[in-house]
């Protein structure tokens, strides 16, 4: 049975799949480029972000396994992608936060909510401490990037 004695119908189904499986490894090309530009991107950035009541820091760190630990009495909202993976935590008071492994950046937002400071501190897989940030007044932010070198 030739391509010529099929209905319609099922020309026109598998024209559609044909059509929609170019356009989805197009996607997939598209992706993976877009991706890959962000992450060279901020590899070569250098960036400094500031604001109201904020420190920040940027710093090239080796690939490998790294925490957070957040001193406070106050609550906090924490916002962190690590190798385009995104999380958003919170709580109140001191605690820790495993970023696991650090292939190309992080980028770490902590807000604190309340009076007082708070102490950000990032460490290595063997407790070591690679930066830190503190808030400098009430309501503040401490703002981070870390670049595998």
């Amino acid at each position: 049975m030739g391509f010529d004695e099929w209905s319609t119908g099922k020309k026109v189904a598998v024209i559609l799949i044909i059509v929609i499986a170019i356009f989805c490894v197009v996607g997939a090309i598209t992706f993976v480029f877009v991706a890959n530009q962000v992450t060279n991107e901020i590899g070569n950035a250098n960036i400094t972000i500031g604001g109201n009541n904020s420190t920040t820091s940027t710093i090239s760190i080796p690939p490998g396994e790294y925490n957070i630990n957040i001193e406070t009495e106050n609550s906090w909202t924490s916002y962190i992608t690590t190798d385009g993976r995104y999380s958003q935590n919170s709580g109140s008071g001191s605690q820790e936060i495993n970023l696991g492994t650090i292939n190309n950046y992080a980028s770490i937002t902590i807000n604190q909510q309340g009076s007082g400071t708070t102490h950000v501190i990032v460490t290595d897989k063997d407790g070591k401490t690679i930066t830190e940030g503190r808030t400098s007044t009430d309501y503040g932010s401490v703002y981070m990037l870390l670049r595998v070198k």
